[in-house]
């Protein structure tokens, strides 16, 4: 029989196709007999322990015939050996080092920003056997919730293989140069990463551990294991456009006193997510411009609301009733061509826009990816009159 303490057998016999064979055998006093068993492997994951091979003998007939002595063993047992080459005591005494770095750094202080067009980590990962043959060597890889694992890709033409599988959703296990890492190897190799658009940590985690079934001295085994991290930010990719029912007002000189407010006009601003990334406890800020040379007021915010969107909150920083005022102080102005001035108003009107909804608990929601919001601001013109 071969493999006999195993569940499933390494090797099986040529003629039975099986993990064991019967035959009987005729022997004589005083002379030796020799039978061939030819066998093959087909199962080469355990290169390290030999394929048993336990041989179960006895007598037929021995109710007319010789028998064995009571104290004489029934089963004789050995071991076939893999050719391992690892010297003279067949014992494969590895060093294994492994080195690993990221493509990106951040820290506290200056956090790396993680932005649309790139969201993938990268890490050059390099193993080498700096003794004997290391059997069934293989990399875990554990990292934090904020990846997923993308691929793998050997750095040189080599005739190495790594090949991975995955052990949870933030673990892999990948064997290198199955079946024998050899004496002496080296191999580069760059694991890549995407960003998870629903798990935004602040870190970056990971460790990369190398063992393998060979023996490695405790000396040894600190560099089998490699820890990474890094500080990162998440940069939203939000977008903004905004269209006016008013693109040019020309205020002519004849116009009477009672026509000192111009007409109002809309303009639409559309607030979108475009990235992955769910955006929370949004403050979107606008700067109109009001007043022009001699404090001169212009313009006037009267309202600003949004439709049929909840959770969006916006408030005027401004004094909305001096558009009233300026209706009962119609001051005299003379013809100023502005055309080429760089900077032609001063910015007084501030709009706070909170887009965000509150509950019984004041907890914020978040605005979901390629959400669209639009809200409309009304204002109208404070006319000057040539006197």
């Amino acid at each position: 029989m071969l493999d006999e303490r195993k569940l499933t057998a390494r090797a099986l016999f040529d003629d039975s196709n099986q993990r064991q064979t019967q035959l009987g055998v005729r022997v004589h006093t005083g002379e030796t007999v020799c039978h061939n068993l030819p066998f093959h492997v087909f199962d080469t994951a355990d290169y390290i322990r030999p394929i048993s091979f336990s041989l179960h003998f006895k007598i037929n007939d021995t109710e007319i015939g010789p028998v064995l002595d009571e104290g004489w063993p029934t089963t004789f047992k050995r071991s076939i050996a893999f050719f391992k080459d690892c010297g003279e005591d067949d014992v494969c005494v590895t060093d294994l080092v492994l080195q690993a770095h990221m493509d990106i750094s951040g820290t506290r202080q200056q956090p790396y920003v993680i932005r649309s067009p790139r969201r993938r980590l990268a890490v050059e990962v390099q193993l080498q056997n700096r003794l004997e043959n290391a059997y069934n060597t293989s990399l875990t890889l554990h990292y934090s919730r904020n990846l997923h694992f993308s691929s793998l890709s050997i750095r040189e033409d080599t005739q190495l293989k790594i090949e991975c599988t995955s052990l949870s959703s933030n673990s892999h296990s990948c064997n290198v140069s199955y079946p024998v890492f050899r004496s002496h190897s080296k191999v580069n190799f760059m694991l890549e990463f995407e960003f998870s658009c629903t798990s935004l940590l602040s870190k970056v985690q990971m460790k990369l551990t190398v063992a393998s079934d060979s023996v490695e001295k405790e000396a040894t085994l600190g560099d089998n294991s490699v820890q990474l991290q890094t500080v990162v930010q998440y940069e939203p990719d939000l977008f903004i456009t905004s269209d006016s029912n008013l693109n040019r007002y020309e205020v002519h000189p004849t116009r009477t006193i009672s026509e000192a407010i111009g007409p109002v006009f809309y303009t639409h601003f559309r607030l979108q997510n475009l990235g992955c990334y769910s955006v929370s406890n949004l403050e979107l800020r606008l700067s109109l411009p009001s007043v022009a040379a001699g404090d001169r007021v212009f313009m006037a915010v009267t309202e600003v609301f949004s439709y049929n969107v909840t959770g969006v909150n916006c408030s005027v920083d401004s004094d909305v009733s001096q558009l009233k005022d300026r209706q009962r102080d119609v001051r005299p102005l003379h013809p100023e061509d502005m055309q080429q001035t760089d900077l032609l108003v001063r910015t007084d009107t501030h709009i706070y826009t909170d887009v965000r909804t509150y509950t019984h608990t004041h907890t914020h929601t978040q605005i979901p990816t390629h959400k669209m919001i639009t809200f409309t601001i009304l204002t109208s013109y404070i006319v000057y009159f040539q006197m």
